[in-house]
């Protein structure tokens, strides 16, 4: 299986990131996507990253 494998590398970034988008759905307001502009929700997910981070 030449496709399937990863290295412990990858595997750890993707598991991060993973971990990342699973605290961000704790936020209310990002999970569901009320912001109507890409701007504005990019705004809330910057601002979440940066409590997750001080957490």
């Amino acid at each position: 299986m030449i496709g399937n494998s990863r290295g412990g590398k990858a595997t750890k970034i993707h598991a991060m990131v993973e971990c990342f988008f699973l605290k961000l759905k704790s936020f209310r307001r990002i999970a569901p996507r009320y912001e109507k502009l890409a701007s504005s929700f990019l705004t809330f997910v910057c601002l979440a990253f940066s409590f997750i981070l001080l957490k």
